[in-house]
C-alpha cells in the first residue's frame, strides 16, 4: 500500500462512519414514528409492533457497529499520528497531519500555515517521500 492510500484510511473510515450515523438517525426516526412531510414539517405516524421492533433491532445493531468503528477510527488516528511523529521535518508533520488526520483540503492548509497552495503541495510531496522512507526504515 502506498503512503497516500495508507494515510487516506482515516478519511475513508470517517466517511463510512458518517454514512452509518446518518442511517442510524433514519432508523431512530422510523422507530419513534417521526417522518418529514413534503412541505418539510415533521409529523408523527403510528407503527405496527413488528415494524417498530424490527427498526429498534436494526438501530441497536447499527449503533453497536458504529461504536466499534469509532474505536477503530480513533486507534487508526493514534497509530498514524505516532508514525507521523517519526518524521524529522516539522512542516512535513504539519502538512500530513492536517491533510490526513484532520482531513483538511490543501487550500485550507495553505491558509492555516500562511503559505501558497503551490508551496503546500510541494511540501506535501516531499512529506510523502519522507513518510515512505521512514515507514520502510521503521518497519
Amino acid at each position: 500500500m502506498q503512503a497516500k492510500e495508507y494515510l487516506r484510511q482515516i478519511e475513508t473510515m470517517g466517511t463510512k462512519l458518517g454514512i452509518l450515523r446518518g442511517r442510524i438517525k433514519e432508523l431512530q426516526e422510523d422507530a419513534i414514528g417521526v417522518s418529514v412531510s413534503n412541505d418539510g414539517v415533521r409529523v408523527q405516524t403510528s407503527r405496527s409492533g413488528d415494524k417498530l421492533s424490527d427498526a429498534v433491532i436494526k438501530y441497536v445493531e447499527l449503533e453497536a457497529l458504529a461504536s466499534k468503528q469509532e474505536v477503530e477510527l480513533q486507534e487508526l488516528k493514534s497509530r498514524i499520528t505516532s508514525e507521523l511523529f517519526n518524521l524529522t521535518n516539522p512542516q512535513h508533520i504539519k502538512v500530513l497531519y492536517k491533510r490526513y488526520v484532520d482531513c483538511k483540503c490543501f487550500e485550507l492548509i495553505a491558509v492555516e500555515m500562511s503559505m501558497s497552495l503551490r508551496n503546500v503541495l510541494r511540501i506535501h510531496g516531499y512529506a510523502l517521500q519522507e513518510f515512505t522512507q521512514c515507514s520502510q526504515c521503521c518497519h
